[in-house]
């Protein structure tokens, strides 16, 4: 279950459908995403290609791109490889 909250006049916007990679630069070694793609969707897509996303919050099954940005997340390996 994804939350949303809004202050007085606020907007919520319910991302959850824009759930997907949009293509896997593998130059830039980059992969840019929908704001609702979840860690644990795309890790498994990027993780099939050979890569990583090193980034594996205590919410990963729950979680999503916007919400890690939302929140500045950094996961619970950053003290050991950085955010």
């Amino acid at each position: 279950m994804r939350e949303g909250a809004a202050l007085t006049g606020g907007i919520v916007a319910d991302l959850k459908k824009m759930d997907r990679i949009l293509h896997i630069n593998e130059k830039s070694l980059t992969v840019p995403r929908a704001a609702g793609d979840s860690p644990e969707a795309s890790g498994g897509t990027v993780n099939r290609r050979g890569y990583t996303m090193n980034h594996f919050p205590a919410s990963f099954t729950t979680s999503s791109l916007g919400g890690f940005i939302s929140t500045n997340g950094t996961g619970v390996l950053s003290s050991k490889y950085g955010s």
